[in-house]
């Protein structure tokens, strides 16, 4: 029981700091609060935070001892994964609410999010990496 009780509360903390970490870079990379920053940030926070907790929870769950290095691999593995789902979260808000997607000016429909999903994560490492 207080083994499950120890793996929510690191689940829980590790989701709050990755989400809050995505949320520091977008504003980072848009430089304020443009007219797109509050719908963007919903996107962003939900992709880093699902990312980070779920990192978390699968090697919490295999008894992973945290060290520096390996915290390093964390922030490295959910680095290179958080920018394709925050690709397909933030395409598939904007086409809800019908608004065209800031980077592309146009409305993107999810297939052709899918499609555009290898070009957009290189890019994204090459300028977040």
């Amino acid at each position: 029981m207080t083994r499950n009780f120890t793996l929510r509360n690191w689940t829980l903390l590790a989701a709050i700091s990755f989400g809050l970490g995505g949320e520091i870079l977008l504003w980072l990379l848009i430089g304020g609060a443009p007219q797109h920053g509050l719908l963007m940030s919903l996107p962003v926070l939900t992709a880093y935070a699902a990312t980070g907790a779920f990192t978390w929870w699968y090697l919490l769950r295999r008894d992973f001892e945290f060290s520096v290095w390996r915290g390093m691999v964390i922030g490295l593995v959910i680095g290179l994964i958080a920018p394709s789902v925050f690709w397909l979260l933030g395409t598939t808000v904007y086409f809800l609410v019908e608004k065209e997607f800031p980077v592309l000016d146009r409305v993107i429909n999810p297939l052709e999010a899918l499609r555009l999903l290898p070009q957009v994560t290189l890019v994204a490492w090459e300028t977040l990496g």
